[in-house]
C-alpha cells in the first residue's frame, strides 16, 4: 500500500483525551515517511499500572503532551512539548517516593530540553536535572545532563525488604 491514514482517532474515557491525526507514505529506497500529530489533554499515569507492577510501587498524576512527529521510521522527528502533572512514584528497588517537578519537556529539531526538571524526595530535597538528551535520529542518542544535589535520599530499605542491600542512603551533588 502507498501508506495508512489516521483521521480523527480519539480515546476519551474518565476525563482523559488523545487524539491522533497524520499518515505514513512510502518513499524511495523503501523507506516509510511519517507525519503525524499526536495531541494528549490528560493521560493518567494510573492507565500504566500493570506495566510497572515489580518496578514501581505506586505511579500517580498525569501528563498533556502536544508533539508532531515526523521523519522517517529509519530517522525519527519529534516536535513539540509534555508537561506532567501532579506526578509521584516509588521505585521497589529504593523505596523512596519522589515527586517530579511540573517543568514542561521540549522536544527540538536537537533532542530534548531537561533543564528545570527536579525530583524532590520525602524530606523536600530536591536533585535538580539540567542538560539536554541530543538526537538527529532517535537510534543514536548523547547524554549531556547535569544532576545536582544536597542530601538527596536514593534508597530507603529494610532488612525485610530486600536481604541483599538496605538501608538509607543520601548523595550531594
Amino acid at each position: 500500500p502507498a501508506g495508512v491514514e489516521v483521521k480523527d482517532f480519539s480515546l476519551t474515557r474518565d476525563g482523559q483525551s488523545i487524539e491522533v491525526n497524520g499518515k505514513t507514505r512510502k518513499l524511495k529506497g523503501n523507506k516509510t515517511g511519517l507525519d503525524f500529530t499526536v495531541d494528549i489533554d490528560r493521560l493518567n499515569y494510573n492507565n500504566f499500572d500493570l506495566l510497572v507492577a515489580g518496578t514501581l510501587r505506586e505511579l500517580g498524576g498525569w501528563a498533556e503532551a502536544h508533539l508532531k512527529i515526523g521523519g522517517t521510521t529509519d530517522a525519527l522527528q519529534v516536535r513539540g512539548r509534555m508537561q506532567m502533572h501532579e506526578t509521584f512514584f516509588t521505585p521497589v528497588l529504593t523505596n523512596v517516593r519522589y515527586e517530579l517537578s511540573e517543568t514542561p519537556i521540549e522536544f527540538t529539531e536537537t533532542g530534548v530540553n531537561l533543564n528545570g526538571l527536579s525530583l524532590r524526595d520525602p524530606y523536600g530535597k530536591t536533585l535538580e536535572i539540567n542538560g539536554k538528551l541530543t538526537t538527529k535520529d532517535w537510534k543514536e542518542i548523547q547524554t549531556n545532563i547535569n544532576l545536582k544535589a544536597d542530601r538527596w535520599q536514593v534508597m530507603n530499605s529494610t532488612k525485610q525488604q530486600n536481604p541483599v542491600y538496605y538501608g538509607e542512603v543520601y548523595v550531594t551533588l
